[in-house]
């Protein structure tokens, strides 16, 4: 399938462009951090366009289009090869990102040897490069030495994410953490008043999860833990915002919560919203968000929540202790627990978000730290380009 372009407007001093490699640009946290960089840049200076190794259209496209930026759509068929290479030795990109954890090893061996300067590749998952079949253990072997070998940057979001996908990383000068920051959305008091009336929601204690449904999310452990809640107190609704993307894996979480709903009589509590554009307001009318994640790199979410002022029920994940001294309102609790230790917590945590200046502190502490997406973005500029940002919140390898 062929690129699809979308012109850009002429500056006096060509930008320098950037090749992006992802799966697809249908919407999760990785890929819409992604398009908030790219909206925060500032374009006369750095142009970044994607590889979509889907192959197909995706949800995000038409808004990269319109930030002025070119989605490539190549499949990863046996005419992937050459068809990246003709890619590559037409755009002369200054550098290529790669976000796909074991295939960076191809990508940048690819880009190294068409003579692309800077080549990236960024982890987002800590158990990204588990692998127990003995096949898979030379897959996943040989492609960290790729990337060892011939990427001039790795990039995690989060310390623990190269805890575990790069040993010793500390000691490695091309190894850097950079927090996958956004922007702090304001819904007005219309538009969240027009939420509770599409949705029903009443004066009853109001709970999101946001995330698709992928195994890892664990979702069902969230309506388990909401329906003792309801059970207990007899009130409630639990908001599931996020999609399946036509994946089985997917699919068959999604029929299951469908059917464990049903079985638990909470049809008219529990509200499968599916892909939104407005999560941010519903942040903002949820008394808290819940989640119960088996493992996450950034946690994009949970900030999220914490940038509305509310506060996070979560299970035990090492980011959550990374920003813990940036970001108060983030309760932890392992997953080990009992469901009624959980909605003791979820209980103390919604009383404190009744109070607004709790909130607004929430707010105010999401503001001041380090993911905003104005410095992320000066960040990945500095590494794509070698133009340093006048400021920069970047732990760097010691």
């Amino acid at each position: 399938m062929s690129s699809v372009a979308a012109a850009r407007p002429e500056t006096s001093a060509a930008p320098a462009k950037v090749l992006r490699v992802l799966w697809s640009l249908n919407r999760g946290g990785a890929e819409v951090r992604a398009v908030d960089v790219v909206r925060a840049l500032d374009r006369e200076q750095v142009a970044v366009d994607f590889v979509a190794l889907c192959g197909k259209p995706s949800e995000l496209d038409e808004t990269v289009r319109e930030l002025g930026s070119q989605v490539h759509y190549l499949p990863m068929d046996r005419k992937f090869v050459f068809r990246f290479w003709n890619l590559l030795r037409r755009e002369r990109p200054t550098c290529v990102h790669c976000q796909l954890t074991l295939f960076s090893g191809i990508v940048m061996l690819m880009a190294w040897l068409a003579g692309v300067p800077k080549r990236m590749a960024s982890y987002h998952n800590m158990r990204c490069l588990e692998k127990k079949s003995f096949i898979g253990r030379i897959y996943s072997g040989t492609m960290k030495w790729l990337v060892k070998r011939f990427a001039t940057n790795v990039v995690a979001v989060s310390e623990g994410t190269l805890d575990a996908c790069v040993p010793n990383w500390r000691s490695d000068s091309r190894c850097q953490v950079v927090y996958q920051g956004f922007p702090q959305k304001t819904s007005t008091a219309r538009e969240q008043q027009a939420v509770r009336e599409e949705l029903g929601l009443d004066s009853s204690p109001i709970i999101i999860n946001v995330g698709n449904f992928r195994t890892i999310k664990n979702q069902i452990r969230t309506l388990q833990i909401f329906a003792e809640m309801y059970q207990e107190f007899q009130a409630g609704h639990l908001l599931f915002a996020g999609g399946t993307h036509g994946y089985a894996e997917s699919e068959s979480n999604f029929a299951e919560i469908q059917k464990v709903i049903k079985n638990l009589g909470l049809e008219s509590c529990v509200h499968l919203l599916g892909n939104r554009q407005d999560v941010s307001t519903l942040m903002a009318v949820s008394d808290l968000m819940l989640f119960t994640s088996v493992s996450e790199g950034c946690a994009n979410v949970i900030w999220e929540a914490i940038s509305q002022g509310t506060p996070v029920l979560t299970s035990e994940l090492p980011i959550v202790d990374e920003l813990s001294t940036y970001m108060p309102g983030v309760v932890q609790c392992s997953l080990e627990e009992d469901n009624d230790v959980w909605v003791k917590k979820l209980h103390v945590l919604r009383l404190q978000s009744k109070d607004t200046a709790f909130r607004q502190e929430l707010k105010s502490r999401f503001a001041a730290g380090p993911l905003n997406v104005t410095q992320s973005s000066r960040i990945y500029q500095e590494l794509w380009t070698g133009q340093a940002p006048a400021e920069s919140v970047l732990r760097k390898a010691a």
